[in-house]
């Protein structure tokens, strides 16, 4: 599969809990790679939202099931450079 971008991050939404992987690196060498976990509680999602304006992270991919999926719950978003995230209430 080809790289197409520099930084990005899949995160895993579950009840209590995020797990976020940010991959970044120049697209012809591997990515580094970073596992963080954060509650689901506002003060967290924050947390989250700044580690990824700190690493110039634009692009998140989110996964998410049953009761935590995001049609289900209203969304509060926060831009990031040239993209929005959008994190549960």
């Amino acid at each position: 599969m080809e790289a197409i971008l520099g930084t990005c991050c899949g995160l895993d939404v579950h009840r209590d809990e995020i797990v976020a992987c940010l991959m970044k690196g120049p697209l012809d060498c591997k990515p580094t790679t970073e596992i963080k976990t954060f509650s689901a509680l506002q003060h967290d999602l924050k947390k989250l939202k700044e580690w990824l304006e700190k690493e110039g992270c634009h692009n998140v991919a989110m996964e998410s099931t049953g009761i935590y999926s995001p049609e289900r719950r209203p969304l509060v978003p926060f831009r990031t450079g040239s993209g929005y995230l959008s994190f549960l209430q």
